[in-house]
């Protein structure tokens, strides 16, 4: 398998000699990478790809459908017939065409073709609709014949006529295709609507209101449900919030920032927080983290003593959602979504993987400085950190709040492991010193209990090498104690399993607030009660910045 390096050719347009391809769409096999390609005049541009899962067979078997300008390609174990992978598209040119074979030069001797074969289309075609890996497709009902003879309905779309999405196997698309009904789409991309039933049914309803509040409990949420959240909370609790749209993303979705207080106000003088989420948006369990923070804030019957302090002391600025419309594309379009955000790469007007940056290396902070080992040139890279330092609206918007704050100190929450990082992340940059960050980290996650995940939270630097991120970036530009909390490891599909998970997370925000309001309670009340307008450079004796630091004060009252 590690050896083969083999494309096969659809739907092919040949030289007149017949010696050479002139246009065609492939499907390239090299070790366990596959992808969907475009082939004019020898060049071969990627469409789609996969990586392949792990295994030790010694061939595979590649099987793929071809009807209208559908295609489903699924690669199997040679030996044992697991699947391995899948890519499909509905974007194939409506015409014939040779099929046949294109040889790499990884291709062995030892490792040669022992079949290739095809089967006219709509003939002899099992019955079991849901054979294979699952598949959903978008279809034109048709009048007497329902969705559930070719498989699950899932969801019925408004239109003329009315379309509704099916979820079938290969086998279950290529009968539908074969009774007549009109294929709008078929991807194996699945949004996580169609994995989660919870979310399903909850999407697009208003929030559920328990208590002082709201029930966080009920499903993983889109950035409208959050929205909605956001204003149910400050009409609630109008003098303990406020509620602004600090940026806009590239499809025009607002990015909302809620700050919480006792009696707060537009240009507040005590000193802020920031809890954020979701720069990496198909991480869903990252913004539940902020969001209980929020009701945790906001709705406590009796607030614990440091609750109140932390309402007495500071502001604490909430951005649950940092990329909309990677979190819109992951839940609504497909799981493949989210990472990055919907910056249309390739002109075509549509969000797919071929598209977006990754807005966690999109930061100015020494951007690109470790060249592709820390973030990726490559536009279809998951790690594509952009074309330009804070090249996206919404690391702007982050930016621009932090420029306006000034936050004392910060959590960006992920999953992905159990860890807290503290700044500088970035290979070869030095830390201040004394390093007050790590030492922090190391308070706030002393003697946590273990992770529900089976995991202890452990401080570290990073989790491999990266640069153009947030935390390093306010570290550097503010001088903001910037943490980054991995809360969870994966995603649970089970929604009981979430809130063991939030309960865990918790403690660390809670400590990091309540350590500051203890830090500053004596130092504000020797400030003078009226606030001196000043934007000044903040220097300490013991202090040695190697990085070239520049620490200005908040212009509006003076407090760094």
């Amino acid at each position: 398998m590690e050896n083969v390096e083999v494309t096969l050719v659809l739907r092919a347009v040949l030289s007149e000699d017949g010696k050479r391809v002139v246009d065609a769409y492939g499907l390239y096999l090299r070790g366990r990478d596959v992808a969907l390609v475009r082939i004019e005049n020898g060049r071969h541009e990627v469409v789609k790809r996969a990586r392949l899962n792990r295994h030790r067979a010694d061939g595979v078997e590649l099987v793929a459908q071809i009807f209208d300008r559908h295609l489903i390609l699924n690669v199997y174990d040679g030996d044992k017939g697991a699947l391995l992978g899948s890519l499909s598209t509905s974007d194939l040119p409506r015409r014939p065409g040779a099929i046949g074979l294109i040889a790499g030069d990884r291709w062995l001797s030892d490792s040669p073709m022992t079949l290739l074969s095809t089967r006219p289309l709509c003939q002899d075609v099992p019955n079991d609709a849901h054979r294979g890996p699952p598949h959903v497709v978008r279809i034109a009902e048709v009048g007497g014949v329902k969705p559930k003879d070719w498989g699950d309905p899932l969801e019925r779309f408004p239109g003329q006529p009315p379309t509704v999405a099916v979820r079938t196997g290969p086998v279950g698309v290529e009968r539908l295709f074969c009774d007549g009904p009109e294929l709008l789409d078929v991807t194996n991309d699945l949004p996580w609507k169609f994995v989660d039933t919870t979310y399903r049914l909850a999407r697009g309803r208003d929030p559920v209101k328990a208590g002082r509040g709201f029930d966080l409990t009920k499903s993983y949420k889109n950035v409208d449900m959050v929205n909605a959240l956001l204003e149910g909370w400050h009409r609630r609790y109008p003098r303990q919030t406020l509620l602004q749209r600090i940026g806009t993303t590239r499809q025009g979705r607002p990015i909302m920032a809620l700050g919480i207080a006792d009696g707060i106000e537009p240009n507040d003088t005590r000193p802020s927080m920031l809890l954020n989420a979701s720069h990496h948006a198909n991480e869903p369990v990252s913004t539940e983290f902020v969001l209980d923070a929020i009701q945790q804030l906001l709705e406590q019957r009796k607030p614990s003593r440091s609750i109140g302090r932390i309402l007495r002391g500071m502001v604490v600025w909430c951005v649950p959602v940092v990329n909309p419309d990677g979190n819109w594309g992951f839940f609504e379009l497909s799981k493949g979504l989210g990472r990055k955000n919907a910056r249309d790469l390739d002109g075509d007007g549509r969000f797919t993987d071929r598209d977006g940056v990754d807005l966690n290396r999109n930061y100015p902070f020494k951007w690109g400085a470790l060249g592709e080992k820390g973030s990726q040139s490559d536009p279809l890279s998951r790690y594509y950190r952009g074309d330009r330092p804070a090249s996206e609206p919404e690391t702007q918007a982050m930016m621009g709040l932090a420029n306006r704050e000034r936050f004392a100190a910060s959590i960006s929450f992920h999953t992905g492991t159990v860890a807290v990082l503290a700044p500088y992340t970035i290979d070869d940059t030095l830390n201040p010193e004394p390093n007050e960050a790590w030492t922090v980290a190391e308070e706030v996650v002393k003697d946590l209990p273990r992770h529900p995940q089976n995991r202890p939270f452990r401080v570290v630097r990073q989790l491999y090498s990266v640069d153009g991120t947030d935390q390093d970036w306010l570290r550097h530009e503010h001088g903001t104690l910037a943490l980054l909390v991995e809360g969870a490891q994966y995603t649970p599909r089970d929604l009981s399993a979430v809130p063991p998970i939030v309960e865990s997370v918790r403690p660390i925000w809670v400590r990091l607030l309540e350590r500051y309001v203890e830090a500053r309670g004596q130092r504000d009340r020797d400030r003078q009660r009226r606030a001196t307008e000043v934007y000044a450079e903040v220097r300490t004796g013991h202090a040695n910045l190697p990085e070239g630091e520049r620490w200005m004060t908040r212009c509006r009252d003076g407090r760094f």
